[in-house]
Parts: structure tokens; C-alpha cells; sequence
């Protein structure tokens, strides 16, 4: 019974999300709309903008120094390597665009915080790896190979692990934006 318990909380832990919904209405202002901006204040923000007349179509913009008003968003649109030598003569750090798009146009943002994704995946890989770590060395009497020392050899790699992988993914905010 204990090593399914064990086995329970790694699994709870594993299906744990790595990304907060939070839904916005830009038009009410007040505090959703200080929030919001105090979220992406200093942050690189991916927008998701509405290109389509019927909203079919979208396209992701990545983006940085973002506010965002009821009725306009102002930001600094980051160009990719290939629109960066489109521009060709053009120093890098000049290829950066201010941009104001109409706030209804927004459909989302996402602000991914790598910190915070690394932090939550070395906490996760510590706990799975500790659960199989201290089911597999659950056979031996040896003290020195005791399930204590595998949850602790386990729960380090894991750590580690969980570590990296969560500093790639990140733990990401998606702010939707209420639709008319």
C-alpha cells in the first residue's frame, strides 16, 4: 500500500501543469488591466493577434517593453533571424519596431518565466525520482543501498533533470483576452 501511495503523489506531481490561464477583459481597465501590464512589464511576451476578419487566421508576434491600454497595445516587436537580415545593411539592435495594434485585435499573451520553469521542475524531477528511487531500493536490508539511498541518489538526478528541462520549457501566463 505505501509504494502505491508513493506512486500516487509522483503521478499527481508528473501531471501537474506548467502554465496559468488568467482571462482579461482590456475594455473593463481597472485592476485585470494593471495586473496584466505589471505581468509583462520587463518581460519578452509572445501575441497572438487576430489577422482574419472571422479570427481564422493568427499570427504570433514576439515582443518586449508591452502596455497595454483599453483601446491600443504598445510594444516593441523582436524580428526574427530572417527579417533581420531582410533588412540587410540594418545594425541589429536598429531592427526593432515600435508598434501600436488596436487591443481588440489581441487574442492572447504569453509570458514565459525560465526561472520560475526551472525551479518547478527541479522540485518535480526531486519528487519522482525520490518515489522511484525509494521504490526500487525497497528490497535491500543493506543500509547502504536502502531505499533511503536510492530516494536520495534518484531524487538528485531527477532534480537535475528536472532542473534543465524545466529551464527550457519555462512555466508560462496566458492571458486571453475576452472576445466581443
Amino acid at each position: 500500500m505505501e509504494a502505491r501511495g508513493i506512486a500516487a503523489v509522483a503521478l499527481m506531481l508528473a501531471v501537474c501543469g506548467c502554465s496559468h490561464v488568467h482571462r482579461v477583459d482590456p475594455a473593463a481597465g481597472g485592476s485585470e488591466l494593471d495586473n496584466l501590464n505589471r505581468a509583462v512589464r520587463y518581460r519578452r511576451v509572445s501575441v497572438e493577434r487576430v489577422t482574419g476578419v472571422s479570427g481564422v487566421a493568427s499570427a504570433v508576434l514576439r515582443a518586449e517593453r508591452v502596455r497595454v491600454a483599453p483601446d491600443t497595445t504598445f510594444m516593441r516587436l523582436l524580428l526574427n533571424p530572417r527579417e533581420v537580415e531582410a533588412l540587410r545593411g540594418v545594425p541589429v539592435h536598429e531592427a526593432r519596431r515600435d508598434t501600436v495594434l488596436s487591443t481588440s485585435a489581441i487574442s492572447r499573451m504569453t509570458v514565459t518565466n525560465r526561472l520560475l520553469g526551472a525551479i518547478n521542475g527541479a522540485l518535480l524531477g526531486l519528487g519522482i525520482g525520490a518515489a522511484l528511487g525509494y521504490l526500487s531500493g525497497s528490497d535491500s536490508d543493506d543500509p547502504w543501498s536502502g531505499p533511503g539511498v536510492y530516494a536520495v541518489g534518484f531524487g538528485l538526478v531527477g532534480a537535475g533533470v528536472g532542473m534543465v528541462s524545466g529551464a527550457m520549457i519555462g512555466l508560462r501566463d496566458v492571458y486571453e483576452f475576452a472576445g466581443e
